[in-house]
């Protein structure tokens, strides 16, 4: 006799609970990028969505349980934005004929004017990015546990250039991982230019602060001039000039 195709009950009740759980995350990514995690306020998220704030805590156990899931996912959607990335990026024709150590250069600059352009493209997600690395503590020890693995995966996704760099020789040998974050976190300060670029743009633009940057620690880490400039040049041609 053929198995039923009607869904049980108890599948469609997980699905409507799991279809209400994204969309409490959802609006938490918008109301903390907004907002800021301490103003972030779990009255006022469930007012925006029409819920009482009890019903909040049958699907999440505290505030920072709320925030933390937020960031976990953030994370996670970066390192999937920097995977389809570079799939495009080196997907050009023009780097068709390019030697592949100016390719593997190439990729890195572009990596650095994803995460220098990221409050552009992804508003949301780098304001939370931002968050998340805050010294300010937002999360208890156990929260921010959970975090861990995303943030590795995130780590390791941005390391694979790096590895990659290295073993064309386009870079000197040297841990990827451990240049992956000492780049990310430079990126990451100059981004914090921004408000101050308002007020003296020629002196704070933080995609030239941050692109010189990046070619200077690509230099340091053993780039040599001519595949370096001629990365820098494909950059400035398909990406446009910071």
């Amino acid at each position: 006799m053929a198995t039923s195709a009607v869904p049980r009950s108890s599948d469609r009740i997980e699905r409507k609970r799991q279809s209400r759980r994204d969309r409490i995350v959802e609006a938490a990514i918008e109301a903390i990028a907004e907002h800021g995690p301490a103003e972030f306020s779990l009255n006022q998220l469930a007012k925006d969505l029409d819920y009482t704030p009890g019903a909040l805590y049958w699907y999440f156990a505290s505030k920072e349980a709320l925030v933390a899931e937020a960031q976990r996912i953030v994370l996670a959607r970066l390192s999937e934005h920097l995977a389809r990335e570079r799939d495009r990026w080196l997907a050009a024709p023009a780097l068709a004929d390019e030697p592949r150590d100016v390719v593997a250069l190439y990729f890195l600059l572009r990596q650095a004017l994803f995460h220098l352009r990221l409050d552009r493209t992804h508003r949301a997600e780098a304001r939370m990015l931002a968050f998340s690395v805050d010294p300010r503590v937002w999360l208890d020890a156990e929260q921010s546990r959970l975090l861990a693995p995303v943030l590795t995966e995130l780590v390791r996704a941005a390391a694979a250039g790096f590895a990659e760099a290295i073993t064309l020789g386009a870079l000197d040998a040297g841990d990827p991982g451990r240049r992956a974050v000492q780049y990310w976190a430079n990126n990451q300060g100059t981004v914090q230019l921004t408000k101050l670029a308002r007020f003296a743009p020629d002196l704070f633009s933080p995609e030239e602060l941050g692109m010189d940057s990046a070619r200077a620690l690509l230099g340091g880490w053993g780039a040599r001039p001519e595949p370096l400039a001629r990365a820098v040049t494909l950059v400035a041609g398909l990406a446009g000039s910071p």
